[in-house]
């Protein structure tokens, strides 16, 4: 069983993007200066999903560290947030919860019109 001083307790309730990135980052770094001995980080994950850039950046950078991740979603865990979840090496979902997964799309008409 672990120990609250073993875990790292976050919560992503937002979209996902690069300002909600940097922010979740720099919340990570300062709650593992305040808990120099976890060995666990639980995320709680609630977010409409957004850039899917950045969810795999976010993914690359939590299966990069050296702890277990746990991933737990507490309301709704859309589209680029799914990949957000799945970095978790265990995840968990609370009864009411939902995902919703879609392919994926990009702007490629603006693209178009730029190269004519």
């Amino acid at each position: 069983m672990m120990e609250s001083n073993d875990v790292i307790k976050l919560d992503f309730l937002d979209s996902i993007n690069t300002n909600s990135a940097k922010v979740f980052i720099d919340h990570l770094k300062s709650s593992s200066m305040e808990k120099t001995d976890a060995s666990c980080i639980w995320l709680n994950i609630s977010s409409p999903g957004g850039d899917i850039d950045v969810a795999i950046e976010l993914y690359n950078f939590l299966k990069q560290l050296d702890c277990r991740v746990i991933t737990n979603n507490i309301s709704v865990v859309n589209s680029a947030a799914i990949i957000l979840y799945l970095a978790g090496s265990e995840r968990y979902c609370d009864y009411t919860s939902t995902f919703y997964v879609h392919s994926v799309t990009k702007n490629y008409e603006a693209f178009l019109m730029l190269i004519g």
